[in-house]
């Protein structure tokens, strides 16, 4: 692929570092904020797409959790949640983290369209139409039967996009991820995912996918996990087939419609066990290969290189050892995704 003329600074050099201090750094997609930690710090990211609700979550357990939330920012002068999309360069200029609330999967609103104003309102700004199997508005990733969204699937699209809520189409089914980047009338996300041209994984997702994201103004965020980020090796994924994701992106759709979404906890040690427990099934139905082959210890699910969130500024470094040049780096780290949020949100 064309790198910018001008590199930035490598690893071994004062360049990147800086840069990655300098850029407005937004996480489209990660989970579990305890508060505001030394890892959090050291990884230099100023705004970070909380998937606040479990998967299986109802209305009444996501509350309960979006209240934890709430609890949290107050305590915590660190943090703050962001609303409108001014507020995040605010939150940059403040020296604080800002949130963006969102969750993976909108099960939680069962068959009522009403809640999507409620969750607008609580703060959510973003919104998962699907996990990984069927709900009521369409097929997820895993579902054999790619049957598309739903009649109540296309009036979640209309209503998000009304409520000012970003679509996002990360764990959905192919057929219901092109349906509803084609009713959408914003800018769309894939918060957390890779091109399956790429890397062949049911979670990752086809081009056609990507240039249909792209049509609405929208943005990937290519993510961290090591199955999204294999191509069958016998060997574990590294920080470069994570680059060589983002730039397969520039390539297909340019360079304006591509972010990075890690899937990494931010505060380590917070994942639930129960909720590991719980999705253990998932992670084989998808990844059943990888797992298969490496396991499923800690060291082996994210690209080596990231073991926790305070090694972000490592993708900063990637990006330019391989010759990315400064614009191009800001867009990926954050630009992009404020302007999908600028353009999407509603006040």
């Amino acid at each position: 692929m064309e790198v910018s003329e001008e590199p930035v600074g490598s690893s071994d050099r004062p360049g990147a570092a800086s840069l990655h201090r300098d850029a407005l750094v937004m996480d489209a997609a990660s989970f579990f904020c305890r508060g505001y930690d030394d890892d959090l710090a050291a990884s230099g990211v100023d705004v970070i797409n909380v998937m606040v609700p479990w998967p299986a979550d109802d209305f009444d357990q996501a509350l309960q959790r979006v209240e934890a939330y709430y609890r949290l920012v107050r305590d915590e002068p660190r943090l703050r949640l962001m609303h409108v999309a001014a507020d995040i360069p605010a939150a940059k200029h403040d020296g604080v983290v800002g949130l963006v609330m969102g969750a993976q999967n909108a099960h939680l609103i069962g068959d009522r369209l009403g809640r999507l104003e409620v969750l607008q309102r609580l703060g959510f700004r973003y919104l998962q139409l699907t996990y990984n199997h069927r709900n009521l508005i369409g097929d997820g990733c895993a579902e054999p039967s790619d049957a598309g969204l739903s009649r109540f699937g296309r009036d979640v699209v209309a209503a998000m996009n009304e409520a000012g809520i970003v679509v996002d189409v990360t764990h959905a089914g192919h057929r219901t991820a092109l349906e509803a980047l084609a009713l959408t009338k914003k800018p769309a996300l894939i918060s957390h995912a890779n091109p399956r041209g790429l890397y062949d994984n049911p979670r990752n997702h086809h081009d056609d996918v990507i240039r249909a994201l792209a049509d609405t103004g929208g943005v990937i965020g290519c993510s961290l996990p090591s199955p999204f980020n294999w191509s069958g090796e016998d060997r574990l994924p590294t920080l470069d087939d994570f680059a060589r994701a983002i730039e397969y992106v520039i390539d297909l759709v340019g360079e304006d419609h591509v972010a990075f979404g890690s899937d990494v906890v931010v505060t380590t040690g917070a994942y639930p066990p129960e909720l590991s427990g719980s999705l253990r099934s998932d992670l084989y139905l998808v990844s059943g290969a990888f797992y298969g082959r490496f396991g499923v210890e800690k060291r082996v699910r994210k690209v080596q290189g990231i073991e926790d969130y305070r090694d972000l500024p490592r993708i900063t470094e990637v990006l330019a050892r391989r010759g990315h040049g400064e614009d191009r780096i800001r867009k990926v780290l954050g630009d992009n995704l404020l302007r999908v949020y600028t353009e999407a949100w509603v006040g």
